[in-house]
């Protein structure tokens, strides 16, 4: 099977509902060869990789080949080297990030949370284009961020979480993408909620604060509306992808539409750099 990406593969809609197809179209592909053409392609944001990550996974686990392509040592082969996404997939060394802008390519079994807390003071908040912030804030971040990776465990029935995560000096961005391949907000929402609610609707209740479809003394609901609101104040902008839904809440307006299906949720977050605070 020959997938080919377009021209840009970004944050926007377009970009990610690209990926949605990907995810669609290998769903039920086995003992194949999978051949992800980027020929046409401009520019993948490295980011991205977390999405593509957990989708490729899946597809060796079904007993496929991946193979890559690529035009004339590319813009797109350059970042997927040097965040380690490819080495991670056996294709191509790990090239050295000498610009020092990429946050790395990383698999992560749901249990390990400790494991991605410790990346995210080392990879993250010590990046030295991260946000300068005060001290309680960015431990409330990371709060935030270490209970949307435990949600697979706690209402899905996934094995990994990935993440990734690149800085982009010429528009000061810093982006960082948290993806499963689990059951989705809707399954779990509807379901708790005993509604018949679309994917938009429930990641809109996802998105109030102390809503949770955990269930006992485990407390949650805090993650998402904590990020949601920190991004809001800084500039930033928080977006979530899960089944077909897609939500994006830039710093003016929010805005939500149908999308492509995906079997999963992707969470990316978008914080702005202010000059001189890199």
């Amino acid at each position: 099977m020959k997938f080919q990406f377009e021209k840009y593969v970004n944050n926007k809609y377009y970009g990610l509902s690209q990926l949605g197809k990907l995810e669609q179209k290998t769903r039920d592909l086995s003992d194949d060869v999978l051949l992800l053409d980027f020929t046409q392609t401009d520019k993948f944001e490295s980011h991205l990789s977390a999405i593509l990550g957990a989708i490729l996974t899946r597809v060796k686990e079904n007993g496929n080949t991946i193979d890559f392509e690529f035009k004339n040592k590319n813009k797109v082969e350059n970042i997927l080297e040097r965040n380690g996404f490819l080495s991670a997939f056996g294709h191509s060394n790990e090239r050295q990030d000498i610009y020092g802008t990429t946050i790395k390519y990383k698999k992560f079994k749901v249990e390990e949370w400790k494991r991605f807390k410790g990346y995210l003071i080392e990879d993250l908040f010590e990046n030295k284009n991260f946000p300068i912030i005060a001290k309680d804030l960015k431990s409330k971040i990371s709060k935030s961020l270490i209970e949307v990776f435990k949600n697979p465990g706690f209402h899905t029935d996934c094995k990994y979480v990935f993440s990734c995560g690149q800085y982009y000096p010429q528009n000061k961005r810093l982006n960082f993408c948290i993806t499963n391949l689990g059951k989705t907000i809707f399954d779990n929402v509807s379901h708790y909620l005993n509604e018949d609610i679309s994917a938009l609707k429930s990641i809109e209740w996802a998105l109030e604060e102390r809503n949770t479809t955990r269930q006992g003394n485990t407390p949650g609901g805090f993650g998402l509306p904590i990020l949601k609101d920190f991004l809001k104040k800084h500039a930033g902008s928080l977006t979530i992808y899960s089944e077909n839904g897609f939500w994006s809440d830039p710093s003016e307006s929010i805005w939500w539409q149908e999308t492509q299906p995906i079997k999963g949720t992707i969470v990316n977050l978008e914080f702005k750099i202010k000059t001189g605070s890199a």
